[in-house]
């Protein structure tokens, strides 16, 4: 994943985030429990 092009990370339910991109059509990529920490420490939050 291009961490460039997050538009921003939603808290969906349970632990579970959606990563909403920046592409022409808006992707939104589920991300489970288990990687949540890894992202936002890439993502510096």
């Amino acid at each position: 994943m291009n961490l460039e092009h997050i538009a921003e990370l939603r808290y969906w339910s349970n632990g579970t985030f959606d990563l909403h991109l920046t592409d022409d059509s808006r992707s939104v990529v589920p991300v489970s429990r288990n990687y949540v920490k890894e992202l936002r420490t890439k993502l510096e939050i």
